[in-house]
């Protein structure tokens, strides 16, 4: 976590499941290094019609005690995240740190410019598939499956 105390997130619809495991996901690791919860570095979901990320990471810098890095429920969120700290003259990197999760290419400009979480689509793919067929059999499958992300820094694959 290099040394970060105050680590804000965007969150995104809670309506998609995955996007609630990641926010879950930020809170139990806050919890296991000993870190707050702090409710005003969840930044609320904003107007639809902007870029997401981008007023959430506005609302999260304009506090008077800012968070130095912030998780983004989505690499989508971050591009917008990263548009707005450019525009308010914050050095994401240097002034605040900024992660994404999915591994999207996007804009590739802007991609390589952010750490994000690579979350295994084919892996994830793969074992839904195993659970349909499963369903269809009639077996009852229980419990959770974790699949492993693994962290990409800018510049690497």
């Amino acid at each position: 976590m290099k040394g970060h105390r105050r680590i804000g997130f965007i969150s995104g619809p809670a309506k998609y499941k995955p996007l609630v495991d990641r926010y879950a996901g930020y809170c139990a690791v806050l919890m296991e290094h000993g870190l707050p919860i702090v409710p005003e570095y969840v930044s609320p979901n904003r107007d639809r019609r902007h870029i997401k990320g981008y007023l959430e990471m506005k609302y999260l810098m304009e506090l008077p005690e800012r968070p130095t890095a912030v998780f983004t429920v989505s690499d989508r969120s971050a591009f917008g995240a990263l548009q707005a700290l450019r525009e308010m003259g914050i050095s994401p990197g240097r002034d605040v740190g900024l992660i994404g999760c999915d591994n999207i290419k996007g804009h590739q400009k802007v991609a390589d410019t952010i750490p994000t979480v690579h979350v295994p689509r084919a892996e994830v793919g793969q074992m839904a598939v195993r659970f349909l067929i499963e369903a269809m059999k009639g077996n009852t499958l229980t419990g959770k499956v974790v699949i492993p992300g693994r962290l990409v820094l800018p510049g690497t694959t």
